[in-house]
């Protein structure tokens, strides 16, 4: 993601509002998506996904465990899941320093 941001900032013209992030494992309704970004208000400092709400994974051999000792709280706050990332123009020179 860190070189996709940097490809954006360095190799890319600006005119396009948005930069979409997605793994290969996902599915993407583009009809859904140009609906959704047709009716935003605005286009400045958006930074959108899927938002996550959960506790942390307490089970050993799970790939994302986390003890108590590494994270003590029972929840981690909300947060955009990494999977399908949507930024827009100004985001990513933020994200990206």
């Amino acid at each position: 993601m860190t070189m996709g941001l940097r490809y954006m900032t360095e190799m890319c013209d600006s005119g396009s509002n948005f930069t979409f992030f997605i793994d290969g494992d996902y599915a993407l309704n583009i009809t859904n998506l140009l609906t959704y970004l047709h009716n935003l208000r605005s286009h400045n400092d958006f930074y959108g996904g899927q938002m996550w709400f959960g506790a942390p994974f307490r089970q050993r051999l799970h790939k994302h465990y986390r003890s108590l000792e590494q994270y003590p709280y029972a929840y981690y706050p909300p947060f955009i899941a990494a999977g399908a990332l949507l930024l827009s123009e100004d985001e990513i020179g933020r994200a990206h320093v």
